[in-house]
């Protein structure tokens, strides 16, 4: 009985804990996000997140040139040998209310003062879904490399988005690849949103959960 007490005792404040709990970009006014707030908001939440992504194998060795590490039977075995080589992208809806505003605090710091031009940054109707990919290898965002980009955002029984500009910018995170889609084509009762993004073999997708993505009262992409 004493073992069953505990044991329920334990299941009241693992619940109490999850109803009391609740996402700081919910709690507390953006000039007061801390810098640890800051950096959730701009890597692991419904707006921002981190992808490992396999990078595409080299170009096969053409017949009769020997591999890398020799010729011979000292080198790996097909099939055997480590798995493609993974780099991590930060992926985040730059136009979405809640990345701008942690942009702004960024800027102006805890407790600081936006400015007039800051105010009109937030309040301004942006034509376009943007979203940010940064870590890319620089091929992939320099001028001049394979900057050549395929995306387009899909949704389930509906038409694809394709991307309609893209582009790139200096940010904190180095280099990031920004990609516009038309804005206005994705309703809440979407439920999910895909992004699919290729870079010649290079391939990166994410999933997104707009019931998550919902911040004062509306869906903020």
């Amino acid at each position: 009985m004493r073992r069953h007490l505990f044991g329920l005792l334990g299941i009241w404040i693992l619940a109490a804990s999850a109803l009391g709990a609740a996402d700081f970009w919910t709690e507390k006014p953006f000039l007061e996000w801390s810098d640890k707030d800051v950096d959730k908001m701009m890597t692991g939440s419904p707006w921002a997140t981190i992808v490992s992504v396999a990078l595409p194998p080299p170009p096969p060795v053409p017949t009769g040139e020997a591999p890398v590490g020799g010729r011979g039977g000292g080198g790996p075995q097909e099939g055997f040998g480590p798995g493609p080589r993974r780099i991590r992208i930060t992926i985040s809806w730059r136009s979405a209310l809640p990345l701008k505003q942690v942009l702004v605090r960024s800027q102006v710091g805890q407790g600081g003062t936006p400015t007039a031009d800051h105010t009109t940054f937030l309040s301004q109707a942006d034509e376009f879904y943007v979203i940010g990919i940064s870590g890319l290898p620089p091929q992939y965002v320099r001028p001049g490399g394979n900057s050549t980009v395929e995306a387009f955002l899909r949704r389930k029984n509906k038409d694809d988005i394709p991307v309609q500009q893209a582009g790139s910018q200096p940010s904190a995170e180095g280099v990031i690849l920004l990609l516009g889609f038309p804005r206005g084509e994705i309703a809440p009762e979407d439920n999910e949103v895909e992004l699919v993004a290729k870079f010649d073999r290079l391939e990166v997708k994410r999933k997104f959960k707009l019931v998550e993505m919902m911040f004062e009262g509306k869906l903020e992409l």
